[in-house]
C-alpha cells in the first residue's frame, strides 16, 4: 500500500489536506504550551478516540489518498489530549458541604 501516491490529483490533495491540518493544529498546540489556551480534557479525549477509529477504519478498508489527513488529525488530537492532562481543564472536583 503506497500511502503517498503523488501520481494522482487525489494523492496530491490528500497530502495538501494533511499539511493544512498540521498547520491548523500548530497555533492551538503552541497556545496550550504557553498557557493562553486550556483545552478541556474530556472533549479532546473523545475527539482522539473518534480520530483513532476513523484512522484505523480507513486503513483497514485500504484508503490511500485520505490516510495522511486522518493520520495528522489523529496526531493533532492526541498531542492536545496529552497536553490537556497537565495544562487543561475539566475533571472531577469533590466539593464538601460546610
Amino acid at each position: 500500500m503506497n500511502v503517498f501516491d503523488t501520481g494522482t490529483i487525489a494523492g496530491w490533495l490528500g497530502i495538501v489536506s494533511a499539511v493544512l491540518a498540521a498547520i491548523a493544529y500548530a497555533p492551538y498546540i503552541v497556545d496550550t504550551i504557553v498557557g493562553t489556551t486550556r483545552p478541556h480534557r474530556s472533549s479532546w479525549l473523545i475527539w482522539t478516540v473518534l480520530c483513532t477509529i476513523s484512522f484505523f477504519s480507513q486503513m483497514y478498508e485500504g484508503a490511500t489518498d485520505s490516510l495522511p489527513f486522518a493520520g495528522v488529525m489523529l496526531l493533532g488530537t492526541l498531542t492536545i489530549s496529552v497536553l490537556s492532562i497537565r495544562r487543561g481543564v475539566g475533571g472531577y472536583a469533590y466539593k464538601q458541604d460546610a
